[in-house]
């Protein structure tokens, strides 16, 4: 981990098959945990460099041992497989990649743990065409999106109206169905919110979901 804290490092590590042992580790059912957790922070921090996060999502087995360690892990191997999953996600092809793991079903279901980094991964997730059918499918997604406006941090509540957003655009029925939970009061309640990000992402959720009844 500390071989790569600068930039030229990080490059080199990779070159010279870093990754192949890393995900060996990651795969490793024999490894404790605080080599999982550490391999996946070594992940995050190698993606910090873009050319980087190509190269680990397109290694094979790289994001499913992420996915498998979200799954599977103890808390502090979910919370850093989380972590690194969000760094890899900002490259597009990496989110197809990670939809086609599973991830998405996981991490909705992380929302009473972790709760911002897992729906920073969704607000990532939920930008590509995988991603929101996924989503759309889960039955429960929405209720826990709801849940997480009307009770999570300032930072998921955040993540989840971008995902709201994204998601209500592409499917009339979870339009309907955010409807019907209220999301439209709650976000009247958030426009006067301390955060920007919050009180602007509300409101283009209000104006998305004007066109769509509430389901029954």
């Amino acid at each position: 981990l500390n071989l790569n804290l600068d930039d030229d490092n990080k490059v080199g590590l990779v070159a010279e098959g870093a990754i192949q042992r890393v995900v060996g580790v990651l795969q490793s059912e024999g490894g404790t945990p605080n080599c999982r957790a550490l391999a996946a922070t070594m992940l995050t921090s190698l993606a910090v460099v873009e050319v980087n996060k190509a190269t680990i999502g397109s290694y094979p087995f790289a994001i499913k041992a992420l996915v498998s360690l979200l799954r599977d892990g103890s808390s502090r191997e979910k919370k850093q497989a989380a972590t690194a999953l969000d760094a890899l996600c900002s490259f597009p092809d990496n989110k197809k990649r990670v939809v086609e793991c599973g991830a998405v079903q996981i991490l909705i279901q992380m929302a009473d743990s972790w709760v911002d980094r897992a729906f920073e991964v969704l607000s990532l997730l939920a930008k590509c065409k995988e991603g929101r059918e996924e989503m759309a499918r889960f039955d429960g997604c929405v209720p826990i999106l709801v849940g997480v406006l009307r009770n999570g941090t300032s930072r998921s509540v955040q993540h989840a109206l971008s995902a709201l957003i994204s998601i209500c655009s592409y499917s009339e029925q979870v339009g309907s169905e955010a409807r019907r939970e209220g999301v439209v009061d709650i976000c009247l309640g958030l426009l006067d919110d301390e955060s920007e990000k919050i009180t602007r992402n509300a409101s283009s959720l209000i104006q998305g979901l004007r066109k769509y009844k509430p389901t029954s």
